[in-house]
């Protein structure tokens, strides 16, 4: 998460040794010298956090934080205050302020006071995000399914948690790796401290130089202080592990060459590691695009999540999940499926997993207003007409399935149709997008 600074003070010298401060210490800063500057820079700029002078030239520092705290509420903000206006700075923090901090002050100690500010702005990040997830520690299970099948893997997920290994989530796309990594963090006794999530994909170039440092002499790898900050105690997700590089890998394994699940070294932090993929990593070890020194080492937390198909008895539950929560979203009060639907949504192949399925009901909300959800509502979307559901066999080829499957495949199809339509051609061919005349003559074919 990135932190950006907002510094406002009427006294050059002031604004300059903060904001040398907060940038050595790797933050984003602005300065500002006027309250009326202060707010329309906090509007495009669109801080953190503010550091805020409460004596300033044009505006009362009091007034300029009930104006930044109308724009954003959520904003801290620390006071810089004189030791007359301490009774004033009390008073502020009753109002919203964070904190306040005497002149003359330590740098060291307004150091102290940014890092804590910082790790509650992390933390109300983290409950922001699980809140986004819909993360409640009674709903993992809905979200999950209830399926003999994902209550193992409920318990394993849940036993592992409490444990300080490494974990490594694989599944396929739309699984919810993300959510269950936040479930273990959440459960874990690191969850006073933020998850750090880094998302490979979008990792840069000698990404491994940012993050550590290297002392050729003595052959060690240590964290940059920033990043010794950020993890120490945490959690770091590292989402999409397969897609690092090479060298990223090397650099990695080395730093965590002890062989501990918890990393305790000289000028090392304390953190876990968990980490997800959707392609196999013993696939991508064959292949070469991965160390299989890093997979050894966090195989032994491995858990492997099931695609939707593999537990399709879980599909209507999970739809139903996501149909109350599209209800409070989108203020409808839609009851559930019919049974046509029903038998259709178990029949999707569902290759984004529960992802997709959440984004169908979403999508079916938020179009129709109705009490239930039929057939025709599910192809009216555009998201299975094209899947119709049916998955081909993978064992024959592309010409055997032309030739074999795809005519049972299209007859099925029609036939599903035309129960949709109640047996009437008109509406079955509208649905289908066919000439009324073809779809005619293609049944009369068949009979």
């Amino acid at each position: 998460m990135e932190h950006k600074i907002l510094v406002v003070d009427d006294e050059l010298m002031v604004r300059n040794v903060i904001q040398r401060m907060l940038q050595r210490e790797d933050y984003q800063v602005k300065s500002v010298d006027t309250g009326r500057e202060a707010i329309r820079e906090f509007q495009k700029y669109q801080p953190s956090l503010v550091i805020l002078d409460l004596h300033l030239d044009d505006m009362d520092g009091l007034t300029v934080m009930s104006e930044l705290k109308q724009i954003s509420p959520d904003t801290l903000i620390i006071l810089i205050t004189a030791y007359a206006d301490v009774e004033t700075a009390v008073k502020a923090m009753r109002e919203g302020a964070y904190d306040f901090i005497q002149k003359p002050f330590m740098v060291e100690e307004l150091v102290l006071i940014i890092r804590k500010a910082m790790e509650t702005i992390q933390l109300k990040h983290e409950v922001k995000l699980l809140r986004q997830l819909h993360l409640d520690l009674n709903d993992i299970s809905p979200r999950l399914g209830n399926s003999p099948k994902m209550k193992r893997l409920l318990k394993r997920i849940e036993e592992i948690a409490i444990t300080e290994m490494p974990v490594l989530l694989t599944g396929e796309i739309g699984t919810e790796k993300e959510l269950i990594a936040r479930y273990i963090h959440h459960l874990s006794n690191r969850f006073s401290k933020p998850l750090i999530k880094i998302d490979c994909e979008k990792m840069a170039p000698q990404f491994e130089e940012a993050i550590f440092e290297f002392n050729t002499e003595q052959d060690e790898i240590s964290l940059k202080a920033e990043w010794y900050e950020k993890l120490n105690k945490s959690t770091l997700l590292l989402d999409d592990i397969d897609r690092t590089s090479l060298n990223f890998q090397d650099t990695l394994i080395q730093y965590l060459k002890c062989g501990e699940p918890t990393f305790i070294r000289k000028n090392k932090s304390i953190f876990r590691l968990l980490a997800t993929s959707s392609t196999p990593l013993a696939d991508s070890v064959n292949s070469g695009k991965f160390r299989n020194s890093l997979f050894q080492f966090l195989k032994s937390g491995e858990i492997k999540i099931p695609a939707l198909r593999e537990h399709s008895e879980d599909i209507l539950p999970i739809a139903h999940y996501f149909l109350e929560r599209a209800n409070a979203r989108f203020k409808k009060n839609t009851i559930g499926f019919t049974p046509k639907a029903k038998e259709i949504l178990v029949s999707l192949a569902f290759k984004e997993n529960t992802r997709e399925l959440r984004q169908l009901i979403d999508r079916l909300i938020f179009l129709f207003n109705k009490d239930y959800i039929d057939a025709e509502d599910l192809i009216q979307t555009g998201l299975c007409e094209s899947q119709f559901c049916f998955q081909l066999p993978v064992h024959l080829n592309r010409q055997q399935q032309n030739e074999k499957v795809m005519p049972a495949l299209i007859h099925k199809v029609i036939s599903k149709t035309m129960e949709i339509a109640n047996g009437d051609l008109k509406k079955a061919s509208q649905l289908l997008g066919l000439n009324e005349m073809h779809l005619n003559a293609f049944l009369t074919h068949r009979e």
